[in-house]
Parts: C-alpha cells; sequence; structure tokens
C-alpha cells in the first residue's frame, strides 16, 4: 500500500534574512533559492519570481502567466508550481497534499490533517 513520504526542509541562506527550501516527494527533490532580484522593500508588485527552482537537478523557469508540472514514472503531476503576482512562488503537490508558498525570505507550508 503507497503511503506518500514528504519532508520540507528551510534552511538560514548565504543572508540571515533570506532562507533556501528543500521539499523531499519520495523520491523527487525540488530546491528553492533566493533569486538575486528579491527585494522585500519594493512595494510594487514583482511581475519576476523572487526565487530560483530546481525539481531533480533540473533548473527550471517559472512565470506568473503560466501554470508548470512535472511529471513522476507513471506519468502522474508529482508538483505543480507558479509565481504569485507578488513574485513569491506556489508549490502543490497534489499525491501529498501538500502545499508550499515562499518569496526568498519565508516559508509557509499548508498540509492536509493526515500530517498531524
Amino acid at each position: 500500500n503507497y503511503q506518500p513520504q514528504a519532508s520540507v526542509l528551510v534552511r538560514d541562506s548565504d543572508s540571515s534574512e533570506q532562507k533556501d527550501v528543500m521539499i523531499i516527494l519520495d523520491n523527487n527533490v525540488i530546491y528553492m533559492r533566493p533569486s538575486g532580484s528579491s527585494s522585500k522593500s519594493s512595494s510594487s508588485p514583482s511581475n519576476s519570481p523572487q526565487a530560483n527552482i530546481q525539481i531533480n537537478g533540473q533548473q527550471v523557469s517559472v512565470s506568473c502567466k503560466s501554470f508548470q508540472e512535472q511529471y513522476d514514472s507513471n506519468n502522474d503531476a508529482f508538483v505543480q508550481y507558479y509565481a504569485l503576482p507578488s513574485g513569491a512562488l506556489r508549490i502543490f503537490a497534489p499525491q501529498h497534499d501538500l502545499e508550499v508558498q515562499y518569496d526568498g525570505t519565508g516559508v509557509k507550508v499548508l498540509a492536509e490533517n493526515s500530517y498531524r
């Protein structure tokens, strides 16, 4: 019987105000780092993502204009992601009922009650 395995790891980045995030979904690894252009002091919304994302070692592009998915060996979407208008990233793992929002300095994890 398949039991999804998920971990969300957060550490301080090179800058103490920023965070690096690693999400492990079974055998898939998603790594996010702040982009060089992230700035919390800007009052206008950023149209570019405030973080860079790698999925299984491959850099992927993220846009607030398009929704992206990555597929596992069974051709099931294991992750869906896009940039919010603020520049934060929204990552959703449908097989794991897990959502992570990340803006380079903060991480918000929304998980189903089954994780309690």
